[in-house]
């Protein structure tokens, strides 16, 4: 293989006392084992994500590079009482699927040519 593959580990929720963040480290440490894959943990609580529909002022531009550089991601999400995370976390994670779905349509077709959604 010509370069490493860059796959990073995304922890997935802000709330404290979370229990995802052990399993986010361990899937992080694992993944570093990989000689052919680069790989960060990225922890949401730390990303500058807004609730409000902003566009594009919604984009922080390093965590927009990273995901530029993405070769795929891995994504840990909690699970509450046997069932899918609440509204908020729910949100975050669009605001978020949206920034990756923009940064795939850029990668595929050039900032200038992408397509509408």
């Amino acid at each position: 293989m010509e370069h490493s593959l860059f796959i990073p580990v995304i922890l997935g929720t802000a709330r404290q006392g979370r229990e995802s963040e052990h399993v986010a480290r361990l899937v992080f440490e694992q993944t570093k084992k990989r000689a052919e894959v680069e790989t960060e943990l990225i922890d949401v609580r730390e990303l500058p994500l807004r609730l409000d529909d902003a566009g594009e002022q919604m984009k922080d531009p390093a965590f927009s590079a990273t995901i530029e550089r993405c070769d795929g991601v891995i994504i840990v999400t909690p699970e509450y009482n046997h069932g899918y995370p609440g509204l908020n976390y729910v949100g975050r994670v669009n605001k978020f699927l949206d920034e990756l779905i923009w940064m795939s349509r850029v990668l595929r077709h050039g900032r200038e040519n992408i397509p509408p959604v």
